[in-house]
């Protein structure tokens, strides 16, 4: 449909002044327009996302759509994207895609993107899969090209897109996945160098033959499995408890099912679980458990495919994501009513729209925002510090994170605000302004002070203090038990109850944790060893604490003399 802008702009002029929404007929009236022409131009806007449509009985009420256009969310994403219509003119292009190509935006909105891409190899396949995504088929494509001495490896997805005249397109997503490949292709190349590396490897490595059958099993996957290599080697993978337990974690797997995925995997390399980080839990002695992260990959052999598996232990890093969320509920209950405002400006800096949070956040009403800069809600102060990150972010555009400003309130207070924005640009690639959002941080800022505080007296308590977990290993210690014991705070954390203290079985440890639960205190003397070898004696105080559903043993330990 060959669609007349100025008609597409009338239409959507009446629908601004009709936020409730507006039937055909009466947009038929206010633009002048026989109904079945708007009727046509409204299904142009409906499927480019700019208008959205409710029906009421025989009824339908068409409104201006409140989503965000796919175009000024580009500049978000980790991979190049790039925008070509029917023609192959680059419409749009985020700013990975052009830093790939090593383009300006200038020089790239609206050329041939045949100009740019003609040096590399892959320009064929491309070339093609935009065609065929011109008539309606999405596609994924694995390709390459070589950039000085490396090969650069890529996954291209093309998406067939509708632009707002209606014209088709299509939309080009390419991952760069160099890394995984070149580790593939290392392991390829050379059999010594990947079991050397396998075998000094921290991260767990099982390799299983073309028909199943585990050929490799280094030592982390041992420790991290709790499974002797001799029990594993030579054995099908869907023979091995751990495999089959691990699978059964998966949504709807059946553990039956494994031997099918298996070989399926083994027979054409592909998988959902090919190229995804798989997580899973594996329980170990004591009733502690591992989470470990699985990337499942196929290597290409004369005989077919090979399956190899890297698993990495995740624990820790869980467990400091668990701890930063528990410290963040603190404060979720002081901020659940404080909403992001929603913004946008101009090229100058002038705001053009507001969310109605601001009403709640900082008392004006959105009219009386819409028309000014954010210079006119900030301390005199604060103005030159703004002004500087202003002068930068619209002489040269690009997307910013965090940045902190003071703003008044209605009510005369000032307020920490922290604010996101990312560069829009208009039809003809150029700068149109920014769109971002503003979050209220008072709440936060002060929370953020009180826990410091609480770490800070901890840290500086001149008694040693321990976190020590069920399994008796250490969960957190403080700057006075490394000092008393000579380790540094990493070594200790890595360490157990049963390493500094010798008169404590690690079989007594679930026995004696749970007695602590019944009496919940508890004080007696022992001596704690430190890394050179020295008993001190020390009166060690052990309280019972449970926080968020986790139990420890909250321990003081202080030194004391024999001879008094």
């Amino acid at each position: 449909m060959d669609v007349n802008r100025k008609e597409l702009l009338d239409i959507k002029d009446v629908l601004k002044e009709s936020p409730r929404g507006i039937t055909v007929t009466e947009i038929s009236k206010a633009v002048g327009m026989n109904r079945h022409s708007v009727a046509k131009y409204l299904e142009v806007l409906v499927a480019s996302g700019h208008v959205d449509m409710r029906s009421f009985g025989p009824s339908k009420v068409y409104y201006l759509s409140q989503r965000v256009p796919l175009s000024a969310m580009l500049s978000f994403s980790s991979d190049a994207i790039v925008i070509v219509d029917k023609d192959l003119l680059i419409r749009n292009a985020n700013d990975k895609f052009l830093e790939t190509m090593g383009l300006t935006r200038e020089k790239a909105i609206n050329r041939n993107i045949e100009n740019y891409m003609n040096h590399m190899p892959m320009t064929r396949n491309i070339l093609e899969h935009i065609g065929e995504s011109l008539e309606g088929k999405e596609q994924t494509q694995d390709t390459s090209y070589r950039r000085g001495a490396d090969e650069v490896y890529f996954s291209v997805k093309y998406i067939p897109t509708i632009f707002d005249d209606g014209g088709k397109g299509v939309t080009i997503i390419m991952s760069d996945v160099s890394e995984r490949r070149r580790i593939e292709n290392a392991v390829r190349e050379s059999e010594h160098k990947f079991r050397g590396m396998i075998g000094q490897s921290t991260d767990g490595i099982t390799l299983c033959d073309e028909k199943g059958a585990v050929i490799e099993y280094n030592e982390s996957m041992s420790r991290l499995t709790n499974t002797k290599r001799e029990n594993v080697i030579g054995k099908n993978v869907w023979e091995i408890p751990f495999f089959i337990r691990a699978y059964a974690q998966l949504p709807d797997r059946p553990p039956v099912s494994l031997k099918k995925f298996v070989l399926n995997f083994l027979m054409s390399g592909k998988s959902s679980m090919k190229h995804r980080l798989n997580i899973f839990d594996i329980q170990m002695p004591y009733g502690s458990q591992l989470t470990v992260q699985a990337n499942i990959f196929p290597i290409k052999s004369d005989k077919g495919y090979m399956l190899s598996a890297i698993v990495r232990d995740i624990t820790e890093q869980k467990q400091a994501e668990e701890a930063l969320r528990q410290s963040e509920q603190k404060f979720r209950g002081l901020m659940e009513n404080i909403n992001d405002i929603a913004w946008e400006t101009d090229n100058e800096g002038r705001i053009t729209y507001v969310g109605p949070q601001v009403r709640d956040i900082l008392g004006y009403e959105p009219e009386y925002v819409v028309g000014r800069t954010i210079l006119d809600f900030m301390p005199e102060d604060e103005k030159a510090k703004y002004l500087k990150y202003y002068t930068k972010a619209y002489a040269l555009p690009r997307m910013y994170n965090l940045i902190v400003f003071l703003l008044y309130h209605k009510d005369g207070s000032i307020h920490p605000i922290e604010v996101n924005g990312s560069p829009v640009y208009d039809e003809k690639g150029e700068f149109a302004g920014y769109i971002g959002v503003v979050r209220d941080i008072t709440m936060r800022k002060q929370m953020e002070e009180t826990l410091e505080l609480m770490k800070f007296s901890i840290d500086h308590s001149e008694e040693a203090i321990y976190w020590v977990k069920p399994d008796g290993g250490f969960y957190y210690v403080n700057d006075a038990a490394c000092r008393m014991l000579g380790y540094t705070r990493e070594e200790l954390q890595s360490m157990s109850v049963t390493d500094v203290d010798k008169n404590i079985k690690a079989s007594n440890i679930p026995r004696q944790f749970g007695k602590l639960n019944k009496i919940k205190y508890c004080k007696f003397e022992t001596g704690h060893l430190t890394k050179d070898g020295t008993s001190i004696p020390v009166e060690v105080t052990q309280n019972y604490l449970e926080f968020n559903g986790q139990a420890y043993n909250f321990c003081f330990a202080r030194p004391i003399s024999r001879g008094k």
